[in-house]
């Protein structure tokens, strides 16, 4: 159930964020006398979109994203004429919001990329605005031993919703705040996501971009396994393990480690996916 927005809470949230297109909305219901310091006026209180509560919750899930991930999933139309504005619309309001002070940004992959992440300021208005849902605290930076991997996985979430229609995703940082059933694989081993495939089917989903220590990854088959065997009957529970790897010795490993329990495992190398260049699209 969507969460309602209180008018009072609205009127405490207004800022200077804006776009063209809002600015034209609003002013369509104004009288056509108004006067150009009234016109401004009313462009300096504009509050923000459900939109862009959205685009913050979505960010704040995944650590980051790039320009090219929120147009992808906020902005994009079906309308060919409308596609280069609706990009250009994308990049003015991550650039405005950003300007408030909602969003931080930084380049990354040898500068070939912006990402932007969720302020403390941003995090505290999402925190009223969904008063009944737990948060995640955001990221101070974006760490440089974990973006290539954090960044495929972004895409990824993506690319399931858009081609395989996937019904839900649950993030690892939502998964860590979650004191659970998955706090049972243990500190470094939660899923990078659980996922509903089209069928409401539930997926545990790993993605690899090295190669762990044999150990690491006998060990975790093994609390799947455990977890699927004792939770069979659950709705609430993944039946089935989903891995996409980067490397072909990481693909035998998991093939090798999983042959008892193929049921339980789908393993799959990420040039299905065509990511071996995504991260500087």
């Amino acid at each position: 159930m969507k969460t309602q927005i209180n008018d009072q809470i609205k009127n405490r949230l207004i800022n200077t964020v804006q776009t063209d297109f809002d600015a034209e909305n609003v002013l369509l219901n104004q009288p056509a006398n108004i006067s150009k310091k009234q016109k401004t006026q009313i462009l300096k209180n504009i509050i923000l979109t459900e939109r862009d509560y959205e685009v913050l919750k979505f960010i704040l899930d995944m650590k980051f994203s790039s320009i090219h991930e929120v147009n992808e999933k906020y902005f994009k139309s079906s309308n060919s004429i409308c596609s280069e504005v609706r990009n250009s619309y994308a990049l003015k309001r991550m650039a405005q919001l950003e300007k408030d002070g909602l969003l931080k940004s930084t380049k990354a992959f040898d500068a070939t990329k912006r990402l932007y992440f969720v302020t403390q300021k941003a995090y505290e208005i999402l925190t009223q605005i969904y008063p009944d849902q737990n948060l995640i605290r955001p990221i101070r930076n974006i760490d440089g031993r974990t973006v290539v991997h954090d960044y495929y996985l972004l895409r990824l979430r993506l690319k399931f919703e858009s081609e395989f229609k996937i019904k839900s995703w649950i993030s690892d940082r939502r998964l860590k705040v979650e004191n659970g059933l998955y706090s049972r694989l243990g500190e470094g081993n939660t899923p990078d996501a659980i996922y509903q495939d089209h069928l409401y089917q539930s997926f545990a989903f790993e993605l690899e971009i090295s190669v762990k220590a044999k150990s690491r990854y006998q060990d975790k088959i093994k609390k799947y396994v455990q977890i699927i065997r004792e939770h069979r009957n659950s709705l609430e529970v993944f039946k089935k393990v989903h891995y996409i790897v980067f490397s072909d010795v990481a693909y035998k490993h998991l093939v090798e480690y999983t042959n008892l329990y193929k049921d339980f495992f789908k393993i799959e190398m990420a040039t299905t996916y065509n990511l071996e260049n995504g991260v500087f699209v």
